[in-house]
């Protein structure tokens, strides 16, 4: 979350088929190399050549499943729009923009049928494709009404991506009921999250240290080159 603290600190204050089913491209080119691995098998095909047919292959199987896959959605719009396109269209939605500078942008607006939310977008560094978005609701005085929206987005987050991996505690000495719980969060002794995985990327709900809920919305492909771009950034360097 660093880069969404950083940005954050600037501010002047988302079938069944039948018995079946198609070959998806991926599926077909694994048959493939199946298929020729025997063939291999049966002609004594010399060992080089069918390691570098297989690498060949395996390329094309990884290619293929990066183009099947789809992207994230955020409000709507999808993720594998550049920061620029994706900002412009959160706000035809109406949502306002705060802050604008390379590493992100943030905007305020209604998500989720709240409103005064605030909302971080952060692209990669190089090609400036959305990777992630993180929406902060409301900071809340209460614990209740904290907790209480909490398990209402999460419910809806359920009905929508399906059940979540969570865990939700309390670190000593605090403990829930005992009067102290906004003072944990702001000790960071609260620990309530639920993690969402789908093939398009991953969503992450939970109580944050500001006291409010968060949910971050993470790309799979664009993440993926994220993760490239810092790799290179970093052997460049050293």
């Amino acid at each position: 979350m660093a880069e969404t603290s950083s940005l954050l600190n600037c501010r002047t204050r988302k079938g069944s088929g039948g018995s079946n089913p198609p070959l998806t491209a991926e599926n077909e080119v694994q048959v493939l190399v199946n298929n020729l691995y025997l063939i291999s098998v049966l002609i004594n095909l010399d060992q080089i050549d069918m390691k570098k047919i297989l690498l060949t292959l395996c390329a094309v199987l990884l290619t293929a499943s990066l183009q099947a896959q789809e992207h994230m959605t955020f409000k709507g719009v999808s993720m594998e729009r550049n920061v620029k396109s994706f900002v412009s269209q959160l706000k035809s939605k109406g949502l306002s923009i705060e802050y604008q500078q390379e590493e992100g942008t943030i905007l305020t607006g209604e998500f989720a049928g709240r409103s005064d939310c605030t909302i971080v977008v952060i692209p990669t560094k190089g090609n400036k494709k959305v990777w992630k978005v993180v929406a902060l609701f409301p900071q809340k005085t209460s614990w209740y009404s904290l907790e209480q929206e909490y398990y209402t987005l999460k419910e809806s987050y359920s009905e929508k991506y399906g059940n979540p991996e969570s865990f939700e505690f309390f670190i000593e000495p605090y403990e829930e009921g005992d009067g102290n719980e906004m003072a944990a969060i702001a000790e960071d002794k609260c620990k309530y999250a639920s993690f969402y995985t789908t093939p398009e990327g991953t969503i992450v709900l939970e109580i944050c240290a500001d006291q409010c809920v968060q949910v971050t919305y993470e790309d799979a492909i664009n993440k993926a080159i994220h993760a490239k771009e810092k790799e290179a950034s970093v052997s460049e360097d050293i």
